[in-house]
Order: structure tokens, then C-alpha cells, then sequence
């Protein structure tokens, strides 16, 4: 055999197949986590289960007492907890200190980004992102809608058919909470000369809001993907939101740096990962709502397995205000000043 025949050989069994792609998910991580950017005035950043864990109790629903209290608590207690009726809340000392998260150093965040991992199929993958912070201090829409109409900051076009106004402002007069969980998702796919690139994202927002962006729309660093989070209430999105929309979001994109490729922990590994319940105290305070249940407790945890189709043909083509869902001022004013 010749040299270069060798050599050819060589290259040929170490190519990976198409299945060993998905299946080597630290090189996926690699290369398509996404980069994340904040707003230049964010007061409330992520933090690690750990981080929670040290500074909270374990409550159940029904009781005032804790279930293991503050300073004994382990994430091994949590993992042990499944049902749905338990909840963490913060220890009262210190609380406005804790709503803050774990501060960036140097400008950049250094807690982890916790990934469910899906391979669906050989030729498609989706990379589940979860992103945990101890407090969401979104300002409520209607508070927002008002100053910026006061201020003229927004241009409100699209018709009523598309958006009913009430009900959006109805839902949104009480917006903080404590804890929060937001998650974006990257969906993978085999070309036809088989390499992986990313096909689209998912970009959540507020729970039933969110945007599905086609990756020749996205913005990149390298094979890494932008998300721009909203200031307070840690909505993702494609591109900056200079101005506040009508979910109460703002994104400037010129703050902390939080590159997901360096602290990507996958959920499977973590000791609390069956936990489902709520990551805060509901309604701790009057203007507070409810806190969000744990990664595996919400409804779209493991969607790459049980509606990868249904979400797949749902994709909103990306449009440049699609995000900011805006309706007719003149009847956003009549709403606001009944």
C-alpha cells in the first residue's frame, strides 16, 4: 500500500459518522452554544442550583413550615423531592442581595447554562438551554405601556386581530417573581455533505411567548449563535431591542457576557435534576405572581422527544418587528385610561 493511500485511509476511519456527531455532545456544545448578552443596566443576574440551594428552604405546599431549612438544605435533598407541590424560597436575610444573583466578574458570568441534550433522529439534534435566576424584576407592562406612550417611544401599528390588547395588559399588571427559569433551543441538522449546523432557534419569552428565528437570520460569533436578554425580566431574543416593546422588554446588549460554550452543564448530570417543583416563593409579595417551576418540571421540558414535529413546522418566518407584537395606539390609549 502506497503512502498516501495510507494516509487516505487513515482519514477515512476517523471521520465521525453521522450518528457519532450527535452522539459526542461535548462537541456540539463547543460548537453551538450560544452567547448571551445583557442589558448595560441589568441589576439581577443567573446563578447556579448550588448557589439557590445554600441560601434556601424546602417548603410544601399547605405548610409554613420548612421541610429542611435554610443552611441545610443539599441539591442531593432536592433531587429526592419529585412532586410537584414542593418549592425553594429564599432565606428573608439579605433577600434584595440575593434577588441579584451571582454577580459577573470582569464583565463576564460564570454560572452554568444547563443543557438537555436531545439526539432526535440521525440527522437532526436540539440543544435545550436553561437559564436560572433568583428573581425576574420585569417592570409590568401596563406601568410600561404608559411611560412609553408619555414619552413617545412607541410606534404601535399592527392591527387588534393579531393581538388582543385587554387580555395581554390584563395578564401582565403583576409580572415579578421569585426565581425564574428561561431557555432557548437550538436545533441541529445533517447536510446533504454532512456536516451540522444549526437550523433554527427557539427564543422564549414570559412563559406562552416566543419566537422561532431561522439561522440565516441569526446573528453569530463564529459558529455561536447571539441571544440578546431583556433588563429584569431575562427574555431572549434574536437582535437588540433598543426600545422597550409591549411585552416590557428591553435589550441593549451592552452589558455582561455570558459565553455558554464555557459553563455548559448538562441536566442529566445534575443531582437535582428530577426536582420539578417551583424555584421561589409564588405571590411572596402583593405584587409579586407565581415562580416558575424547575427545568423538568415545566410543560415544554423535553420537547426535542414529544413535538419535535409539531414545533418544527410551527416556525415563525423572522421578521425585524415581529418581536415587538405593537398595536394601534389609539385603542391602547382608550384601554389604558378606562
Amino acid at each position: 500500500m502506497s503512502l498516501f493511500c495510507f494516509y487516505a485511509l487513515l482519514l477515512l476511519l476517523l471521520q465521525p459518522t453521522m450518528q457519532d456527531d450527535f452522539t459526542n455532545r461535548e462537541k456540539m456544545v463547543q460548537q453551538f452554544a450560544p452567547t448571551l448578552f445583557f442589558d448595560k443596566n441589568e441589576q439581577n443576574f443567573p446563578n447556579s442550583m448550588e448557589w439557590l440551594v445554600e441560601r434556601s428552604g424546602l417548603y410544601q405546599d399547605g405548610s409554613t413550615d420548612a421541610i429542611i431549612p435554610s443552611g441545610n438544605l443539599t441539591v442531593q435533598d432536592l433531587g429526592k423531592h419529585t412532586d410537584t407541590d414542593f418549592y425553594l424560597m429564599l432565606d428573608g436575610k439579605n433577600l434584595e442581595q440575593s434577588y441579584r444573583g451571582q454577580k459577573p466578574q470582569h464583565n463576564q458570568v460564570h454560572v452554568p447554562c444547563y443543557l438537555n441534550y436531545q439526539v432526535v433522529d440521525p440527522e437532526s439534534a436540539v440543544l435545550q438551554f436553561f437559564f436560572l435566576y433568583p428573581f425576574n424584576n420585569i417592570t409590568p407592562a401596563l406601568y410600561v405601556l404608559k411611560q412609553a406612550l408619555l414619552q413617545g417611544d412607541l410606534v404601535l401599528n399592527i392591527p387588534d386581530k393579531v393581538f388582543d390588547t385587554k387580555k395581554f395588559i390584563e395578564k401582565k399588571t403583576k409580572a415579578k417573581h421569585e426565581g425564574d427559569v428561561e431557555e432557548v433551543e437550538v436545533y441541529l441538522k445533517k447536510t446533504k455533505k454532512g456536516t451540522v449546523v444549526i437550523q433554527q432557534m427557539y427564543f422564549s419569552r414570559h412563559g406562552d411567548e416566543g419566537t422561532y428565528v431561522h439561522a440565516k437570520n441569526l446573528v453569530f460569533n463564529g459558529t455561536h449563535p447571539l441571544v440578546f436578554v431583556a433588563k429584569g425580566g431575562h427574555a431572549s431574543y434574536a437582535e437588540k431591542v433598543p426600545l422597550v416593546n409591549l411585552l416590557g422588554d428591553s435589550a441593549d446588549g451592552k452589558g455582561a457576557v455570558w459565553r455558554c460554550h464555557e459553563h455548559t452543564q448538562f441536566l442529566d448530570q445534575q443531582l437535582w435534576q428530577n426536582f420539578k417543583g417551583k424555584l421561589g416563593k409564588s405571590n411572596r409579595f402583593p405584587d409579586f405572581k407565581g415562580s416558575p417551576r424547575a427545568p423538568e418540571g415545566r410543560s415544554w421540558f423535553d420537547y426535542a422527544n414529544s413535538s419535535i414535529t409539531k414545533r418544527s413546522t410551527a416556525e415563525i418566518p423572522f421578521i425585524e418587528r415581529d418581536i415587538t407584537m405593537f398595536v394601534k395606539q389609539k385603542d391602547l390609549l382608550a384601554l389604558l385610561n378606562k
